[in-house]
């Protein structure tokens, strides 16, 4: 029985061999496919520059009205703005284009494996650009609006900030491509895991040392600040754990996974209420209003006092 299956799969590495020449036929073949998909969206975007800025403009915008700061951003040369809005449109079409070039490449690499790793690249694809768009779309409603806000929060007053588009464009994109690319961890780990080349207990051994590079990954592509850097590496903390559990599910994983979320919520909740009071204060002390009350069987409110401060 062994030696049928072996040569089953001698049978299927000879069916599926190409030479090299062939290969880099192919090669060729899906790249110009996926260039051409990026250009037509290109194209599409291009149209549509002044719509995708005001979409891309949205956590600035937050940030600086929180500030009370005007939300308009400034060119510094006459073809800033040309190379800002080539930045956009490119980075726009490259999502758009995403699905098309990541079927591209599974034409490629299926000839080269066996049936059960084709089933594994093929469910691995569609989770995979789901995962980029949550992480990209976590950057977009969490990390870059408040990260922006705790920037300019730390100014302080009597200053102007001067934000560029060219700058900011640059700025945004690079977190939203970055997170949405971490946002592919747990999938890389259970693809490593489920093909052999890296056990699961491997993971858990090197999970010091994967925090201390995380750390070191949020610090290169964020901004350099405690807030955004924490913001990034506590995510991807997560992701690391999730990615063990998927490797190897086990009782006591999902009770770490889910303390480490939770704490991650309490966290974030924290973090959510204190950015969004101006100044993170509330103020109760300075609390001010009118005394009244109603008396049983009463129909209107009766004054008490006059309006008075609540510090005592």
């Amino acid at each position: 029985m062994g030696k049928l299956e072996t040569e089953e799969v001698i049978d299927e590495i000879e069916n599926i061999r190409m030479s090299l020449g062939s290969h880099l036929e192919e090669l060729r073949r899906r790249v110009v496919y996926s260039v051409i998909a990026i250009v037509l969206c290109f194209v599409v975007c291009w149209f549509f520059k002044l719509q995708i800025l005001d979409i891309a403009k949205n956590p600035h915008k937050f940030a600086m009205l929180k500030a009370g700061l005007t939300t308009e951003l400034q060119v510094l040369s006459y073809q800033e703005g040309f190379y800002a809005y080539m930045k956009l449109c490119f980075i726009t079409s490259v999502f758009l284009a995403y699905p098309f070039v990541i079927y591209q490449i599974w034409q490629f690499v299926s000839v080269g494996l066996y049936k059960k790793e084709q089933r594994y690249v093929l469910l691995f694809l569609p989770v995979s650009y789901a995962a980029f768009v949550v992480g990209g779309l976590f950057g977009y409603f969490l990390l870059i609006p408040f990260g922006l806000q705790f920037l300019i929060g730390i100014l302080g007053p009597g200053i102007q900030p001067i934000i560029t588009m060219g700058t900011y464009v640059s700025f945004v994109f690079m977190l939203t491509v970055a997170l949405g690319l971490v946002f592919q961890l747990p999938l890389v780990m259970l693809l490593l895991s489920k093909i052999r080349f890296i056990t699961p207990d491997k993971f858990i051994s090197w999970r010091k040392y994967a925090i201390l590079v995380i750390f070191i990954i949020a610090a290169i592509v964020t901004p350099p600040d405690p807030f955004t850097q924490t913001m990034t590496a506590v995510p991807m903390i997560v992701l690391y754990e999730l990615g063990i559990l998927i490797s190897r599910p086990t009782k006591r994983g999902f009770v770490f996974l889910g303390a480490i979320v939770g704490g991650g919520m309490i966290i974030l909740a924290a973090v959510f209420f204190y950015l969004s009071h101006k100044g993170g204060e509330i103020g109760l002390l300075n609390a001010q209003g009118n005394i009244q009350i109603l008396y049983p069987g009463g129909k209107e409110w009766k004054q008490v006092s006059n309006r008075i401060n609540f510090r005592g």
